[in-house]
């Protein structure tokens, strides 16, 4: 490689981070998000008959019957199941009628991971972390979450599962993508957890 090679790939190295730094610098709620160099817009929906509502970006839709059995073939498959328009990226949802104390929630989520590593001990798991959420006004709830890699027949696969008391009951969340676009995603996924309220809000 000669030196004015070197120089071109050194100054393209440093053009790349700081779009990534301006990307992640400029993502919010308001703004959207950036996924591959795409802003995605934030747009709100209701879950569970107005028992909460949250913000996803992109172009969404629930995913279709001929491709839920395909992705998810076990019968204990997520209640909800939200993929962004390329299909390589889902959001899942349940909601059980099981209420959650407020120290509850990272116990819960401790239990989870526990469960997938027995099921699975080639998931690598990488942080457990704990978030306020304003879920309505003058109110903040925990939300534990916790991110791991995990594996599937076309590639590695990115997941954050998130776990919190909403509406008298246990919402358990996941967000998975492509593996490559892990840091756009969980920027996107700490903007959606953020979003989550009680009952049926239309717009922050």
């Amino acid at each position: 490689m000669t030196e004015q090679e070197n120089n071109w790939q050194q100054d393209l190295a440093i053009l790349s981070m700081r779009q990534q730094k301006e990307e992640a610098e400029t993502s919010s709620l308001d703004k959207g998000v950036y996924v591959n160099h795409k802003q995605l817009a934030f747009s709100r929906i209701s879950l569970w008959e107005g028992r909460g509502s949250l913000c996803l970006p992109g172009n969404y839709s629930i995913l279709a019957e001929s491709l839920l059995r395909i992705k998810y073939p076990s019968e204990y498959r997520p209640q909800i199941i939200y993929t962004m328009e390329d299909k390589t990226t889902d959001f899942t949802f349940n909601w059980f009628p099981r209420e959650l104390k407020e120290n509850e929630g990272n116990i819960a989520a401790y239990q989870f991971k526990e469960i997938l590593k027995r099921t699975n001990p080639a998931l690598l798991f990488y942080e457990m972390k704990e978030e306020k959420i304003p879920v309505a006004k003058d109110k903040l709830v925990s939300l534990s979450w916790f991110d791991y890699k995990s594996y599937a027949l076309d590639g590695q696969v990115y997941n954050i599962m998130f776990v919190m008391p909403l509406a008298k009951g246990m919402f358990q969340g996941n967000i998975n993508c492509d593996f490559s676009q892990r840091e756009d995603w969980k920027r996107a996924a700490m903007l959606v957890m953020q979003s989550i309220r009680e009952g049926d809000e239309k717009s922050d």
